[in-house]
């Protein structure tokens, strides 16, 4: 008989099987991983450490959850950034106090949602570019300014916009390229245990043949023997 464990939990034993299946989380929305038990069934997403199904949740809780949360640092602040120094400027009718994105509520999400603000959808003219109302128009001074951040530090990190986004592309980078090397280093040592496994119990084809021409000599040498008995018997009961 066999025993097959899944996360800790029997899966099969002798004739008795549990069933896997996927149930969505009612907090977040995502599949996890449930055993049958009983007319009920169980979580074992957390105990999915090995194997295609806990790469895939690794990745998904790990991996993706925390470039999701970086974005979402990003976006809150570019944001309210931006924001702040547009709402110092006066757009072509000089209206001034306008914000150049939607305010995100909180920082979660804040990429999902990132978008113009109602004021400036479909209306260039409501873009706060000057500083000085009694320029207007030909002041350019406050989109001077918008621009000037990309170069500012505004991250809690001290890095500016796109050092940070660069930041997150490197470490997706990184690891992506850590987990190839990974994958490639357990292939070789899948094949490194069949080629010691088939070192034992394998049939190698060469030696088959090697060993079938050696009996098949063994074979014509006996019967040449016994040929050759049988003609000096036959001699013999000649000469009785």
């Amino acid at each position: 008989s066999m025993r097959v464990l899944v996360a800790g939990h029997t899966l099969v034993e002798g004739g008795t099987a549990r069933t896997l299946s996927s149930v969505a989380d009612p907090s977040t929305g995502l599949q996890q991983v449930h055993i049958s038990h009983g007319t009920s069934s169980l979580n074992i997403s957390a105990g999915m450490t090995a194997g295609s199904l806990g790469g895939m949740l690794s990745q998904r809780d790990t991996v993706v959850a925390n470039m999701i949360a970086d974005l979402d640092e990003l976006a809150f602040t570019l944001a309210n950034t931006v924001n702040a120094q547009h709402n110092a400027g006066f757009d072509l009718d000089g209206n001034t106090a306008v914000d150049f994105f939607t305010a995100p509520t909180s920082q979660d999400g804040a990429a999902l949602s990132l978008s113009l603000s109602a004021a400036l959808d479909g209306n260039p003219n409501g873009v706060a570019a000057a500083l000085d109302p009694a320029a207007l128009p030909g002041d350019n001074s406050n989109a001077t300014a918008m621009a000037a951040l990309a170069e500012f530090g505004a991250m809690a990190s001290g890095q500016n916009f796109q050092g940070f986004y660069g930041g997150i592309l490197g470490s997706l980078g990184q690891a992506a390229s850590l987990s190839y090397g990974n994958e490639a280093r357990a292939a070789l040592d899948v094949q490194g245990a069949l080629d010691l496994r088939d070192s034992v119990s394998g049939v190698n084809l060469e030696e088959e043949a090697l060993d079938l021409l050696r009996f098949q000599d063994a074979y014509q040498a006996a019967a040449r023997v016994f040929a050759t008995t049988s003609e000096m018997l036959d001699e013999l009961m000649q000469l009785v």
